[in-house]
């Protein structure tokens, strides 16, 4: 583990190798700042923040990522449960466990499709068009503004328009998919009308004339989840697609003459193109990249898991890891930015998403993980 203090831990470390960076800085930062200060540690350890945060085993290599979510997936962990108890009271995917998780992450499958997301194509673009025009005002200002704080607005907005029902909408649209029958296209319906389609398709073999009040509950919470946690992670990777392009003229260059090519050079016509030929979006393949190598520097999110008595992570070195009473996190950044995984990693290169399998660039399989992934509890048991 990295140089321990018997009265301040790791604190003094961890204030010494992150003393550099802004006080705000967040701390899914400091599992690769570790690395890059001990190369030779490997990429599991132990980190002792004790009195202001638990004692913690950071896994930070595929081959620990697969022991704690495929071969013996931990449990999330208390404290995260904890948080976000008073939003959904425990009935929400994030902190969902095992066959319960398996369920709702069932029903609200159809939610995360393809084919979905690209029904919803014309409202995604009404909203993107009145932040595009918040933009240019404020740019013709010449005034600072806060970026984060428009893609907040601007994400919110999306997510509410396609998940939020108050409770007595809800009730209103399950009866009027009551008398409207199963047989419709999912196009332009909200998560909420699929979910309630599946659900009664479920029941119709027997007569349903109320939601059932557990479905109820459970819908609702997952909704607020939705919000509150959805928003904040597509709001912050909206921020650093900026940023990446702001910093780098020939990526944003590239980004730019690949619309015009798909999309065609008159700006102001772009969203009506868009709209009615949303499948144009699958032919933006350097666009995706950059989107992908953001995600990739700069992920949102990471796994928090609970240890448990008699289990140990191994690393590559055969050495185990004793999991119990420690919070297991597991954090994607310091994987994403190994060398170890991949070539030049501290570089933006969308290319490694281009390239074709056995090239140099090419990522390794298994070895990125998108936030919905780590973010819905994809690998829970």
């Amino acid at each position: 583990m990295p140089p321990w203090n018997p009265i301040s831990g790791h604190l003094a470390f961890c204030y010494k190798i992150t003393s550099s960076l802004p006080k705000d800085a967040h701390p899914n930062y400091l599992p690769d700042m570790i690395r890059r200060e001990l190369p030779d540690l490997g990429p599991i350890y132990y980190l002792d923040t004790w009195p202001f945060g638990p004692q913690m085993l950071i896994v930070a290599s595929t081959r620990g990522l697969h022991q704690i979510t495929q071969e013996h997936s931990l449990r999330k962990y208390p404290a995260l449960k904890d948080f976000l108890r008073p939003i959904a009271e425990g009935l929400d995917l994030v902190t969902m466990e095992g066959d319960l998780w398996k369920t709702w992450r069932g029903v609200f499958n159809p939610g995360f499709s393809a084919n979905y997301i690209a029904s919803l194509t014309q409202g995604i673009i009404e909203k993107t068009e009145e932040f595009c025009g918040t933009l240019e005002d404020l740019s013709r200002s010449h005034q600072l503004f806060h970026m984060k704080l428009l893609t907040d607005n601007l994400t919110m907005d999306i997510i509410g328009r396609i998940v939020i029902y108050v409770t007595r909408r809800l009730d209103a649209r399950f009866a009027e998919l009551q008398s409207e029958g199963h047989n419709h296209s999912d196009a332009n319906k909200s998560i909420i009308d699929l979910v309630l389609t599946a659900y009664l398709s479920e029941k119709a073999s027997k007569e349903v004339q109320d939601m059932d009040a557990q479905f109820k509950k459970f819908t609702m919470n997952q909704i607020k989840l939705f919000l509150f946690s959805g928003h904040d992670t597509t709001s912050s990777t909206v921020c650093y697609i900026f940023y990446v392009l702001a910093t780098n003229p020939a990526i944003l260059a590239r980004v730019c003459a690949e619309h015009t090519l798909v999309i065609g050079s008159d700006a102001f016509e772009a969203a009506s193109i868009i709209a009615s030929d949303p499948s144009l979006l699958n032919r933006i393949p350097y666009t995706v990249a950059v989107i992908k190598e953001v995600l990739r520097m700069y992920p949102a999110v990471s796994g928090l898991r609970a240890g448990e008595p008699n289990f140990s992570v191994t690393d590559d070195a055969n050495r185990r890891f004793p999991t119990d009473d420690f919070l297991v996190w597991d954090d994607p950044q310091a994987i994403h930015r190994d060398p170890a995984y991949w070539p030049r990693p501290s570089e933006f290169l969308p290319e490694r998403w281009l390239v074709a399998a056995g090239d140099p660039l090419h990522p390794i399989k298994g070895v990125f993980r998108t936030v919905r992934e780590i973010a819905s509890g994809k690998n829970s048991r």
